[in-house]
């Protein structure tokens, strides 16, 4: 049985920083560096930038896109990469 995905409750998306920045690209494609340099540090100033993150790190994969929690989809594989080895290391001892 796979976990429920986390979301942000209603209040947390109503206090979220990109909620104010439409002019924005969330969706950089790759070489829009500085598009995503922006976003993200709208992202690092918000105060709900963290429970973002782990809803965006639950989602799948495949589903993955744009910037949240202040990362970027190859930020985020990397991430849930550590999480995993951290969890094997864990079960093993």
């Amino acid at each position: 049985m796979r976990a429920r995905p986390i979301t942000l409750t209603a209040a947390d998306a109503e206090l979220a920083a990109c909620r104010q920045h439409p002019e924005l690209d969330w969706f950089p494609g790759s070489g829009q560096v500085a598009d995503a340099a922006a976003a993200k540090a709208v992202c690092h100033a918000c105060p709900v930038e963290a429970p973002c993150l782990e809803a965006a790190l639950a989602q799948a994969e495949a589903n993955d896109h744009g910037i949240l929690g202040g990362t970027g989809r190859r930020e985020r594989i990397r991430i849930r990469a550590a999480r995993r080895r951290a969890a094997r290391l864990k079960a093993a001892r």
